[in-house]
């Protein structure tokens, strides 16, 4: 079976979809056979559940280091005089705390190990706050200032401009009068589509985007980037890990956020 450090690794691993199909073979037999790892799986599972379920965690961004990993863990254990746990600046509520804390400090406490192997930005796993945590709106500025295109289509600067300042549904009223034009399509495709992104429409701004991605090379990351997270809130999680690793060979940020997001997505498939 291996020293125990190496079974609680395979184990974290095994929780977080990590192994291999022999890897989980392997120790889903010694689970059943084995009561103590057993009865280590069952509680790493219930605190999984309880944290993710608890801990309000959206302001930890990607890769927190295992420092600020074992701040968090050693803040779980810290109860106060009201029954709460202070997590960071906010405080938990528990319900049934004094039937109850015991359990769940021992669980805690048993998983602690862990937590702090696997990382607590494993459980951050709910796709709105992913998405949340990624999206921004495009900078469009350097766009707007090209003179030939405002003078020869104004209808699309005036469209960028209503998507700068948040007016996405009148940025729409602009563009989509000039989305068959071929000398622009791409740039009123994309945002077109990012003014649907705006107004939470992703299956609109999917559309634009693949048609986009179909018919010009231009504004290939940007738009890999925003359909990545439009397929992310349409459920499609398979969809945007593929258009996500598509954003590897370009360097930047959307490269480095691309592979985090691909990450993070992994655990909550």
């Amino acid at each position: 079976m291996g020293s125990k450090s190496d079974t609680r690794k395979r184990l974290a691993d095994y929780i977080y979809n990590d192994l291999d199909r022999e890897g989980m073979v392997e120790i889903e037999k010694e689970i059943a056979e084995n009561p103590e790892l057993s009865e280590m799986y069952k509680r790493n599972m219930e605190v999984k559940d309880y944290l993710k379920a608890k801990l309000q965690l959206e302001d930890m961004r990607s890769d927190p280091n295992l420092e600020e990993a074992e701040r968090l863990a050693e803040q779980i254990l810290i109860k106060d005089s009201v029954g709460q746990y202070a997590v960071g600046n906010r405080r938990a509520i528990i319900p049934g705390l004094r039937r109850r804390k015991m359990w769940i400090i021992s669980t805690i406490a048993a998983s602690i190990t862990i937590m702090i192997t696997i990382g607590i930005s494993r459980l951050v796993t709910d796709v709105d706050r992913l998405y949340q945590q990624y999206y921004t709106p495009f900078a469009a500025s350097d766009i707007i200032q090209r003179g030939s295109l405002n003078s020869l289509y104004p209808e699309i600067s005036r469209g960028i401009r209503h998507y700068m300042a948040g007016r996405y549904r009148e940025s729409i009223l602009e563009l989509i009068p000039l989305v068959e034009d071929p000398g622009i399509r791409a740039e009123v495709r994309f945002f077109t589509g990012i003014s649907y992104m705006g107004l939470g429409q992703f299956q609109h701004a999917e559309d634009m985007f693949k048609n986009v991605l179909n018919e010009s090379s231009r504004y290939r990351p940007e738009t890999l980037w925003y359909l990545s997270l439009s397929s992310m809130k349409n459920g499609e999680i398979d969809k945007a890990l593929e258009l996500l690793g598509d954003l590897e060979s370009y360097d930047g940020m959307y490269q480095i956020d691309a592979q985090d997001l691909a990450r993070k997505l992994r655990r909550i498939k």
